[in-house]
């Protein structure tokens, strides 16, 4: 019998995603891209739980990043409203913790989440320039 040693790095990293098209909650196409700062906090999970546990947190991640951009507007015309735009500790907060049940599955956990580019798609934002 072979053993295959596998190893899982426990330092701390960071997930950067790509900028995601996606549409905010009132239907308004946006870019959005966030940082999310991560560990394996259960190595044993992270090996034999998932296929590979880097690459099911990028899937996770960029899932939690479209799933609470299209729950808020990119902007909120009342006070007392949450945006994407207007809340950005709420929203990084609410990215933390969206998914965090999926990604515990891998073994891994979020310390940090943060939303790293916001904007209108370039065709909303020459549309508004008319």
């Amino acid at each position: 019998m072979t053993t295959v040693k596998k190893h899982v790095l426990l330092r701390i990293r960071n997930f950067n995603s790509d900028k995601l098209k996606v549409n905010d909650v009132n239907g308004n196409p946006i870019e959005m891209a966030a940082v999310v700062v991560w560990r394996v906090i259960d190595s044993a999970k992270a090996l034999f739980d998932v296929e590979n546990y880097e690459i099911f947190f990028a899937v996770q991640s960029e899932t939690a990043i479209r799933a609470l951009a299209t729950a808020y507007p990119y902007d909120s015309r009342e006070e007392e409203g949450t945006s994407l735009r207007g809340n950005p500790e709420e929203i990084a907060d609410k990215l933390s913790q969206e998914g965090q049940k999926r990604r515990q599955v891998a073994g891994v956990g979020v310390i940090e989440a943060r939303i790293n580019h916001l904007a209108y798609t370039p065709e909303i934002v020459q549309a508004m320039l008319r």
